[in-house]
C-alpha cells in the first residue's frame, strides 16, 4: 500500500514549523511582554527558590472588619485579628505588612500569659516602608498559638502600574454616577487596604464583615452567613472556610442588581449558588455569556474533580475597569466576555485550589487557565479546535527566551501563553488518561491540595503519579528557556513485500546562544495511506 509521511510536531511541541527546513529565529514576529510592577516588599527569589521567612508564623485564621461608607473623603477604617502559630523557637517579633499611609491606632497581643495585652505603639512597634514589626512582651516557643489584633484607618490607596493603565489596590471608581469600590491586590497590594502576612504561600481562612450604605451590596469571599443593618448602613458578613491566599481575599461595592442561577454538583446531591452581581445595564447585554457559567462550572469538574468550593458558592462581580480577576469564589469582572468568564472560572481550580508558592511559580496559575480556555473550546467543537487555540497564541509564547520561573515581573504574557503550552505539552508526554487523572488528584487529594506549591513541586509530583522522571522536562520548558529547532527528512525503499521508510529528525540548537542544548520530547509521524486512512507513531526525539 503506497502511503506519504507527515509530520505533525506542532501538535504537542512548542518549537518551530516543520516545513522540510526550519525558519531562522527572524521570520518571527517578537512581542515585548507587558511588564506589571509588583512593587514588591520582597526580593524576587531566582529558580525553584523560596521566599525568605521573614515572618516564622502560619497564619490561620483572618477576621476581617471593613468600614468603607466614607465615600466624600475615600478614607476607610478597620480591625484585622490575626491568628497564628509560630514556626520557631524564641520568638519575640511579630511582622506584618501594612501600606505606610494607613496609621495604626491600636495593636494587643493574646498569647503565652497574656491576654489583649495592648502594645505600646511607641516603644514597642517599629515601621519601616510597608512593614510592620511589633515586640510582644514575652518569647514564645514553636508552635505556640498567638493573635494579634490590628486597628487603623486612612485613605482608600490605589496605584497605576509601570505602564500606566492598570491599577491595583483598593480602587474608588464611578459606573452611572455612582460610587464603586472594589480590590485587586495581585500581587503584593493586599497590604494597601488590610494588614496580612503578604505573601501567596501562606493560606488561611478568612471571616470579612464588611460595612456599606444600605443601598449598597457589599461582596466577598465564600458564604455570605449574615447581614446586618445598623441605621442607614449594612454589614455583610462573609465566611471563606476553605485557605484562601492573601491576594485572593476581596470585596466589591455598587448598588448592584443580583442574578441568582444554580450549579448542581456532579453526584447531585448539592445545589450551590451561582451569582452574578452586576452593573444594572450589564445583564442583557450579557446574558448570552453569563448564562454558560454553569456549564463551565460542569465541564471543568468532569475534567479536574467537583468545582472545589461546592459548599460555598461561585459568583462574578462588575468593576469599573476592564480585566478580570479570579478571587476564591468570587470572580470581579471588567466585561462579561466567555473568554474572561472561563478564564477567570478556570482560576477556581488553577491559581485557587492550589497557588503558587512564590511569584516565581505564578505559569501554574496563568498558564493552567489559558489552558483551559482552549479545554473549553476542546469541550464545544473538538480536539482541533484546541490545536487552533494553541496555534494562535504560539508566537507569544516563543517571543523571547527567558525562563518561565524568572521573569521580572510576577505577571508577563510569557507567563500566559508559555504556560498554556506546558500543560499542553505535559498532557502529551503523560497521555492523555494519567493527565487528567494525574491532575485531579494533584488538585484533589494530594498534600498540595487546598494550599500551595511551586512549580518545581507542581512537575515532579505529575510525573511520580505516573513513574516518570520529569526533572528533564521542568529544566528545558521552565527552569531554562528557549525552545527547539526541527529539521526532518525521508526515503522511502520500495520491495516485494512493501516499503520502508527511513525518517531523519534533527534538532538544530547554537549551543552557544541557546540554554538547552537539546530538547528531549516525544514526536507524532503521522503516516497517510492512499486509501485516505493513516496511523499516527510516537517516537522520542533523544540525543544521538
Amino acid at each position: 500500500m503506497r502511503f506519504t509521511i507527515f509530520l505533525t510536531i506542532l501538535i504537542s511541541i512548542l518549537g518551530t514549523d516543520l516545513m522540510g527546513s526550519s525558519p531562522d529565529m527572524s521570520e518571527f514576529s517578537f512581542k515585548k511582554d507587558m511588564p506589571i510592577n509588583c512593587n514588591r516588599a520582597h526580593s524576587y527569589i531566582k529558580w525553584d527558590g523560596h521566599l525568605d521567612d521573614v515572618y516564622f508564623y502560619d497564619v490561620q485564621h483572618y477576621d476581617i472588619a471593613l468600614d468603607v461608607t466614607d465615600t466624600t473623603d475615600f478614607t476607610l477604617s478597620g480591625t484585622v485579628k490575626i491568628t497564628a502559630k509560630t514556626t520557631k523557637e524564641d520568638f519575640s517579633e511579630i511582622i506584618f505588612d501594612l501600606h505606610d499611609k494607613l496609621m495604626i491606632t491600636s495593636i494587643k497581643y493574646s498569647g503565652g500569659t497574656y491576654n489583649n495585652y495592648n502594645i505600646s505603639l511607641d516603644s514597642e512597634v517599629e515601621r519601616v516602608g510597608m512593614r510592620v514589626f511589633v515586640t510582644i512582651p514575652e518569647i514564645i516557643e514553636m508552635d505556640q498559638d498567638f493573635s494579634i489584633e490590628i486597628d487603623y484607618n486612612g485613605p482608600m490607596i490605589s496605584q497605576y502600574t509601570s505602564n500606566g493603565w492598570y491599577i491595583n489596590g483598593l480602587l474608588v471608581d464611578h459606573y452611572l454616577g455612582k460610587v464603586n469600590l472594589y480590590t485587586l491586590s495581585e500581587p503584593e497590594e493586599s497590604r494597601f487596604w488590610w494588614p496580612n502576612k503578604n505573601i501567596p504561600g501562606d493560606k488561611a481562612t478568612v471571616n470579612m464583615d464588611l460595612t456599606v450604605w444600605d443601598y449598597q451590596f457589599g461582596s466577598g469571599n465564600g458564604k455570605l452567613i449574615d447581614t446586618v443593618t445598623n441605621g442607614d448602613k449594612k454589614t455583610y458578613k462573609w465566611e471563606e472556610s476553605y485557605p484562601v491566599a492573601n491576594y485572593l481575599v476581596a470585596i466589591a461595592v455598587y448598588p448592584y442588581q443580583i442574578i441568582e442561577d444554580s450549579y448542581t454538583s456532579l453526584d447531585g446531591t448539592i445545589t450551590m449558588p451561582v451569582e452574578y452581581y452586576m452593573f444594572p445595564d450589564e445583564y442583557q447585554l450579557y446574558k448570552p455569556n453569563v448564562d454558560k457559567t454553569p456549564s463551565i462550572i460542569k465541564a471543568f469538574a468532569e475534567r479536574f474533580g467537583e468545582y472545589p468550593y461546592i459548599e460555598e458558592k461561585y459568583a462574578m462581580v462588575s468593576m469599573a475597569q476592564g480585566g478580570g480577576m479570579e478571587h476564591q469564589t468570587v470572580s470581579t469582572m471588567g466585561g462579561y466576555y466567555e473568554k474572561v468568564i472561563v478564564h477567570e472560572l478556570a482560576h477556581m481550580w488553577f491559581g485557587d485550589q492550589i497557588t503558587c508558592k512564590t511569584w516565581n511559580d505564578t505559569w501554574m496559575n496563568e498558564g493552567g487557565a489559558s489552558y483551559l480556555e482552549g479545554l473549553w473550546k476542546e469541550e464545544k467543537y473538538g480536539f482541533e479546535a484546541l490545536n487552533d487555540h494553541m496555534q494562535d497564541i504560539k508566537n507569544q509564547a516563543m517571543s523571547n527566551n527567558s525562563h518561565l520561573n524568572d521573569q521580572e515581573y510576577a505577571l508577563t504574557g510569557l507567563i500566559y501563553k508559555k504556560g498554556a503550552w506546558v500543560y499542553h505539552m505535559l498532557r502529551h508526554v503523560l497521555g492523555d488518561e494519567d493527565f487528567f487523572a494525574n491532575l485531579t488528584y494533584l488538585l484533589n487529594e494530594s498534600e498540595y491540595a487546598y494550599g500551595n506549591a511551586t512549580g518545581k513541586e507542581y512537575i515532579t509530583y505529575l510525573g511520580e503519579l505516573s513513574g516518570k522522571d520529569l526533572n528533564y522536562f521542568w529544566d528545558q520548558w521552565i527552569n531554562h528557556g528557549g525552545y527547539p529547532k526541527y529539521t526532518y527528512g525521508s526515503n522511502k525503499i520500495d520491495s516485494g513485500s512493501g516499503s520502508i521508510v527511513d525518517v531523519q529528525i534533527g534538532q538544530e540548537q547554537d549551543i552557544t546562544t541557546k540554554e538547552v542544548p537539546f530538547f528531549k520530547m516525544p514526536i507524532d509521524i503521522k503516516i497517510k495511506f492512499e486509501d485516505g486512512t493513516d496511523s499516527t507513531i510516537v517516537v522520542e526525539n533523544e540525543a544521538v
